[in-house]
């Protein structure tokens, strides 16, 4: 059983192994600033026909990327269970398609030892009228480069924002 001790204070040899763990600072991710992966990973979002485009996400994009977004591939009526990127290459010729979110903007960021999450909101996309709030999930390697994505976003918004493509207009 495990009983609190209140009469003196915690010292080293009263701590458990693991809680010591929880005290130190995150390795990787205290030192690469977490808000300067989520405003470079952003502006692959605000720009995608930038001429440094490639050349950013190739920096900021490890060598053995995968991105899944169930909402995106929900928009590009993919299995929405499946990869979106397999690989950065193919996030590279993607997104540098796609037209830019006029505005992205940072709500929050939570990280650990190697994962960020990233919660944003994007305006101005299509007719504007909502806005897309959605958030990622970054794996980031030792050398500071984002290996793995998890993407999720209010695709209803956006859809709604884009005109509902996949409801035909009716003829007169």
């Amino acid at each position: 059983m495990f009983q609190l001790a209140v009469d003196r204070p915690a010292t080293a040899a009263h701590v458990p192994a693991w809680a010591t763990l929880l005290l130190q600072t995150p390795p990787v991710l205290a030192q690469l600033k977490p808000n300067r992966l989520s405003t470079t990973f952003a502006s692959l979002l605000t720009a995608p026909q930038a001429p440094d485009f490639a050349s950013k996400a190739n920096a900021l994009l490890a060598d053995l990327f995968k991105d899944t977004s169930g909402s995106i591939n929900f928009l590009a009526r993919q299995n929405i269970s499946a990869v979106t990127f397999p690989n950065k290459a193919a996030f590279i010729a993607g997104q540098g398609a796609q037209p830019p979110i006029p505005t992205v903007t940072t709500l929050d960021i939570f990280y650990t030892c190697n994962k960020i999450a990233w919660r944003w909101v994007g305006r101005g996309i299509g007719s504007g009228q909502y806005e897309v709030k959605g958030i990622d999930t970054f794996t980031v390697t030792s050398s500071g480069q984002i290996s793995e994505v998890y993407a999720e976003f209010n695709s209803g918004a956006w859809l709604a924002d884009i005109g509902y493509p996949e409801c035909p207009q009716p003829t007169s």
